[in-house]
């Protein structure tokens, strides 16, 4: 019986191992990645890097200049450095200019902001005004300006390798189209650019550090254009005998948009102190009136 037992599991085993060597499917063996995956797959480990990270110091410089034909020069500049905890709380200083708009409307300001989740309260002063923090309609999150074009761009490639902060870096360089508008609308809060708008030769470019991946820079340029439509021309005088005033002809503008994002010091450093009327606001307490 014992034997027979034996027999039976000696006979299992052989039709088993069988199965395996001859029946089984060979592992497949993974496609081997082209340079332009390679290049998109360094910059999605460099966000996440980043968002795993408890915090950096950050340095953001954003233009922002309107243009229509027959009109003047718009420029809207911010030169900001904070610092970023993760995952939602944010404190940036810095200057804001505003050119273009005449001589009344021209002004340069320090300019300074807490983000807390979907909290913003700022201060912006000048010479002739100290300021007053108040609580913002809208919040622009920092993480979500820097990540924009991560999902949209396309075409990736790297490029030559730069230095950032001392930091060695692999470059890749990517092109926008126009599915980046929706997102940049979305989380910059600047409906202008959706709609009839289309993109006209944008690009990003990111950098990472050699030594462990992290994302120290990225920079991305959009040259959205749209059209403006004009006013009609007024109907003449009844009796005249004249045509019809023709329809409302438009006009292109072009907005152009320059962010640059550099970040660096990560995990050092990264406590935010809150002044107490900051606080106060933060936590939905309407501003008192002096």
């Amino acid at each position: 019986m014992v034997k027979r037992i034996l027999w039976a599991i000696l006979l299992l085993a052989g039709l088993w191992s069988g199965v395996i060597l001859f029946g089984a499917e060979e592992p497949k063996k993974d496609k081997p990645q082209s340079d332009e995956e390679k290049a998109k797959t360094a910059v999605v480990d460099a966000y996440k890097k980043t968002t795993e990270s408890k915090g950096y110091h950050v340095e953001w410089k954003m233009s922002l200049k309107p243009k229509q034909e027959e009109a003047m020069n718009v420029e809207i500049t911010f030169d900001l450095q904070g610092v970023m905890k993760n995952p939602d709380f944010c404190h940036l200083k810095g200057k804001t200019t505003q050119k273009g708009m005449g001589k009344e409307a021209e002004k340069e300001a320090e300019g300074e902001v807490y983000i807390q989740g979907k909290q913003t309260v700022s201060k912006e002063s000048t010479s002739d005004d100290k300021g007053k923090w108040r609580k913002e309609p809208t919040t622009i999150n920092l993480p979500d300006a820097i990540s924009i074009p991560k999902d949209v761009a396309e075409k990736h490639k790297f490029g030559k390798e730069e230095k950032v902060k001392d930091k060695e870096c692999t470059v890749v360089e990517a092109i926008l189209t126009n599915a980046v508008l929706k997102e940049f609308s979305k989380k910059m809060a600047m409906p202008l650019l959706e709609g009839k708008a289309t993109l006209e030769q944008s690009n990003c470019k990111f950098w990472i550090d050699k030594k462990d991946g992290a994302l120290m820079r990225v920079m991305y340029n959009l040259n959205v254009s749209y059209e403006l439509p004009q006013p009609p021309e007024p109907p003449g005088n009844e009796g005249d005998d004249k045509e019809e005033p023709a329809p409302p002809q438009s006009k292109k503008a072009i907005t152009k948009v320059a962010m640059d994002f550099t970040l660096f010091d990560y995990n050092k450093d990264i406590d935010i102190k809150i002044p107490d009327e900051v606080q106060k606001l933060l936590k939905g307490d309407e501003e008192k009136e002096e």
